[in-house]
């Protein structure tokens, strides 16, 4: 966050104050740092929330044939 705030302050001095309020910017700029911040932790809780869910289930679905595979998958990432 204090980087993000860091590259805000930098890309200003670069570019120039414009026509815009410094407290609208700033304002601005911290409401999308909070959403960046609250995407990325809420991706991170539903991995967290999806393994722990499969982990959970383990016992009841063992049964399944393709229980192993959906176990494999299940609160990772694709890269």
């Amino acid at each position: 966050m204090i980087g993000l705030l860091v590259v805000f302050f930098g890309g200003r001095a670069f570019v120039g104050g414009g026509a815009n309020l410094l407290s609208d910017n700033l304002r601005v700029t911290i409401t999308h740092i909070v959403q960046l911040a609250y995407v990325a932790t809420a991706y991170a809780y539903v991995l967290m929330t999806a393994r722990r869910a499969t982990q959970d289930l383990a016992p009841v679905a063992r049964q399944a044939r393709q229980w192993q595979a959906m176990a494999d998958r299940a609160g990772t990432h694709s890269r």
